[in-house]
């Protein structure tokens, strides 16, 4: 069994393969992580692995379970935000607003 991993490593060509696809492998994970682009709360651009830092944090800083109350007003806002999307939607043909037209033809 050595002996046969010998014989197929001692090959050029084995060794030209491996070499490319370690060179590969390396590329395909570098080369994500320095085209990671990101802006701070202060519009300033980061970039790399300063950048993915930075987005860590921000999401650990939002992380956890949260509770109905601290979603109630949110929702109260998101509820306000869509009445009046649907109110201020012009009318076409017989009087029905858009939303409800396409909601229907789509059902």
């Amino acid at each position: 069994m050595k002996f046969e991993l010998y014989k197929i490593f001692k090959k050029k060509i084995v060794l030209i393969f491996i070499g490319v696809g370690l060179l590969w492998l390396s590329i395909s994970i570098l080369l994500p992580v320095l085209q990671y682009r990101t802006f701070t709360e202060q519009m300033e651009p980061l970039t790399g692995i300063e950048a993915i830092h930075y987005d860590r944090d921000l999401q650990n800083l939002y992380a956890g379970q949260y509770t109905a109350d601290e979603f109630a007003p949110l929702y109260a806002e998101y509820k306000k935000y869509i009445i009046i999307q649907t109110t201020s939607v012009q009318t076409m043909g017989m009087g029905i607003p858009f939303l409800y037209r396409i909601k229907t033809l789509l059902h």
